[in-house]
């Protein structure tokens, strides 16, 4: 007879964090606060991705195609998620480089103090990856084969800030097809109709006939 309550020894698995499905890895992350996900996302190449997933940052709203390039080219270097980088685009301010990119907010996630030596570094690195992609953009055979580094045109430190300029050939096509689906140039129909309504909006309208006036209507007496 078969001793059920003997106990049952199997060798010894070791298992990595790694070894475990992404969806798994997903969930895991998923519990980590914002520098814990930084921390995270700067060990491996795999956790890095993860960590980028937008389940991860259900606040942040996508600003656009060449503003998320400039984030992805930063991510990059860093080894961060792009979403933690504060970008601003405003023409106004300066149009060669209408980006800019404060890096305050990065001291706790990569333990750091000096801001502006990592805005120098930070923009030497994005501008060597540009320097080097100006030589081979003919590589490509589309420019949706790009990467987020070709949107970038020129990149220098600002004090604690990145500020950079677009390059027209990788942004301009990418705006023209984000407009066009958005339904940009409307068909021959649509512009018809359009100007249909917008001719009715702005014809003058006739006064009314002496007999088709109100008579209880009070009429205003000229001034002498």
């Amino acid at each position: 007879m078969v001793d059920t309550t003997e106990r049952v020894v199997l060798p010894e698995q070791q298992f990595a964090l790694l070894d475990l499905p992404n969806f798994l890895l997903l969930n895991i992350l998923q519990w980590l606060d914002v520098q814990s996900l930084c921390y995270a996302s700067r060990t491996c190449t795999l956790l890095s991705k993860i960590a980028a997933h937008p389940s991860l940052w259900p606040h942040f709203i996508r600003d656009g195609w060449a503003v998320w390039d400039v984030r992805c080219t930063l991510a990059r270097i860093l080894r961060l998620p792009p979403q933690v980088f504060h970008v601003q685009l405003d023409v106004k301010r300066s149009r060669r480089f209408p980006v800019t990119v404060p890096l305050h907010n990065l001291r706790p996630l990569l333990n750091i103090t000096d801001t502006e030596g990592l805005a120098d570094r930070l923009s030497k690195a994005v501008q060597d990856q540009v320097h080097l992609l100006s030589a081979g953009l003919w590589r490509f055979k589309h420019w949706q084969e790009y990467p987020p580094a070709a949107s970038i045109s020129v990149c220098r430190a600002d004090r604690a800030s990145v500020r950079a300029s677009l390059r027209p050939e990788a942004v301009v096509p990418r705006l023209v097809q984000h407009l066009q689906q958005l339904g940009w140039p409307p068909t021959p129909q649509e512009t018809a109709v359009l100007v249909a309504r917008h001719t009715r909006s702005t014809e003058p309208t006739e006064p009314a006939a002496a007999g088709d006036r109100d008579p209880h209507q009070h009429t205003r007496c000229p001034i002498p």
